[in-house]
């Protein structure tokens, strides 16, 4: 499909605009195109539900629904029939993200660095009514480096507060949320679910029932999310042939690495490494 750029991700090429802040309401079943661009973002739900379409899946939204969407994500929005959702969306250059959280060190690594299900969140009533305080300075008109970096730092609080999406009284289980940061680990890559299963110090039984209840997939697709997220990175800043870098991922099958990666973007390996070098980096 046709590459399509919203008019946030065209609006913060400028030098002088380092962030950009939208508000709107998905009134329509046919919601918003889905679209891949060279942002980050992060966006929430403050009224109403709807779905994240990402990546070929369908994510329940409600009120209190925090996202964050890395810049190879694959996505865009739908409401119900006769229903809408009020959804609030900050759009900010990987670069800036990536100085601030080499420089402030999150616990537990870069949030933007996890897969889907951990970079799903739910914010409380009063932790939605602060992120609306963050946002003031930006609604304002105040778009520039320093306040973009306000807004991302307090961001990082909210991030390390927040509970997993899907979680009630109960979050998603430290173990668990470990193992999936754990898995990123390209060195680990080869071992597939074992070295899930082995970081997660549980049986291979255990952890397959929890990954079903807590993250809604398999184990195999925990560390294909990993292994994916790998190679998008690596062919777009790196020149390491395809072959290469499917085998780094951990895939023996070389046909199965493109079907993977084609159902997740849309496109082969080859086209979307051609699609990110015709980008023009922000900075």
């Amino acid at each position: 499909p046709r590459r399509h750029h919203p008019p946030h991700c065209r609006a913060i090429t400028s030098t002088a605009e380092r962030c950009h802040l939208q508000e709107r309401r998905i009134t329509s079943p046919s919601g918003t195109s889905v679209h891949e661009h060279d942002f980050h973002e992060v966006f929430w739900i403050d009224d109403g539900e709807g779905w994240h379409l990402v990546n070929g899946e369908r994510r329940r939204l409600s009120p209190g629904a925090l996202t964050l969407v890395r810049s190879d994500d694959r996505h865009g929005f739908q409401a119900d029939p006769g229903q809408s959702f009020r959804l609030v969306n900050v759009a900010f250059p990987r670069k800036t993200w990536g100085y601030l959280v080499r420089r402030h060190a999150p616990r537990g690594g870069d949030p933007m660095s996890m897969a889907l299900s951990s970079r799903e969140l739910f914010l409380s009533a009063a932790h939605l009514t602060e992120l609306g305080v963050m946002t003031a300075e930006l609604a304002g008109g105040a778009r520039g480096a320093s306040s973009a970096e306000r807004f991302l730092l307090n961001l990082l609080y909210v991030l390390d507060v927040a509970r997993p999406a899907g979680a009630s009284a109960n979050a998603t289980p430290g173990w668990l949320r470990e193992a999936c940061r754990g898995i990123a680990d390209p060195r680990l890559f080869p071992e597939g679910t074992a070295a899930l299963v082995r970081l997660s110090g549980r049986s291979a039984e255990h952890v397959a029932r929890e990954v079903r209840r807590w993250l809604g997939k398999t184990p195999t697709g925990v560390v294909n999310d990993a292994r994916l997220s790998f190679a998008a990175s690596r062919l777009t800043e790196t020149d390491r042939a395809i072959l290469a870098i499917a085998f780094d991922c951990g895939f023996e099958n070389v046909s199965h690495f493109y079907r993977l990666f084609r159902a997740r973007h849309g496109v082969t390996p080859g086209q979307y490494r051609a699609r990110r070098q015709r980008l023009v980096d922000p900075d």
